[in-house]
């Protein structure tokens, strides 16, 4: 009987530290069970969690993710993103990044000079772009129609941009300048949002003819009011056919001058329906 409990003591006083060490290591492992993820040792390679809301891509290649990206464009200095509140990126190394307003990419456009920040405004296959000084001016824009009561002008102002300010890219490759020679060619598989762009574009040469017609009669008519205060002897009936002539042609394309964007609007959402 000694020697029995001698066993048992001596068994009791080995297996009492493998049980701590083992309780030590987290919880109970099953036999034939799978061990559990060993926890990072290295915060920077852990996996990016819901925190990280938005994305800054780097044109070196590497993508940041982030829970605050603020962009900064000071009057003295080169602009940047400010990432987390801590790190500054160079606006110059980015090619795109998000933060809580949308979604931007930096981009040269065929024909322009310099690199552009543009915000992405229709997205799809075929994605519309303004450029970032120009969206403030339609959301200020917006902003004035929202303070009038008309919200429903507001949101299309500060939404797509006017003709010959905005952008586009197909299948997120070069910028093109959103104008009716560029997107002929890229709608040209979709016939029915060809036909609507030919359509913006025949308001947008309507209303180009309209005002400089317009103006060509208005400043005739004022040379010639001129020319009466002056002592000559003028048709005076002519000069206020010239100048009543030129009121319609200077209104209509006021009254028109959202046409173009409309219809540009409708044939790029057509195309990216028929193409999802």
């Amino acid at each position: 009987m000694k020697l029995l409990g001698l066993v048992l003591l001596l068994t009791t006083g080995l297996s009492g530290p493998r049980a701590h060490a083992q309780a030590g290591n987290g919880a109970p492992r099953q036999l034939g069970g799978t061990p559990a993820a060993p926890v990072p040792s290295d915060p920077a390679r852990a996996p990016a969690g819901p925190a990280n809301l938005f994305r800054v891509g780097l044109k070196t290649g590497p993508v940041l993710g982030a829970a605050d990206v603020a962009a900064h464009h000071p009057l003295l200095g080169s602009p940047y993103l400010l990432v987390d509140g801590q790190r500054r990126v160079a606006l110059a190394d980015v090619g795109f990044y998000e933060d809580e307003t949308g979604y931007y990419r930096r981009a040269r456009p065929r024909g322009a000079l310099r690199e552009q920040t543009l915000r992405r405004v229709l997205p799809g296959r075929l994605s519309v772009y303004a450029p970032r000084t120009t969206l403030y001016r339609r959301l200020a824009l917006g902003s004035a129609l929202l303070a009038m009561g008309n919200p429903g002008a507001a949101v299309e102002a500060a939404a797509f941009p006017p003709a010959g300010r905005g952008y586009f890219t197909q299948d997120e490759g070069p910028v093109y300048p959103l104008a009716h020679g560029h997107l002929r060619r890229a709608l040209g598989e979709s016939p029915g949002a060809l036909t609507m762009e030919t359509r913006a574009h025949r308001y947008e040469v309507g209303n180009t003819a309209s005002t400089v017609l317009g103006v060509g009669l208005l400043v005739g008519g004022m040379v010639r009011v001129i020319g009466h205060l002056g002592g000559g002897h003028l048709n005076g009936d002519l000069t206020l056919g010239l100048l009543g002539a030129s009121v319609p042609l200077l209104v209509v394309p006021l009254v028109l001058k959202d046409k173009p964007a409309e219809h540009r609007r409708q044939a790029i959402e057509l195309y990216n329906y028929a193409n999802r």
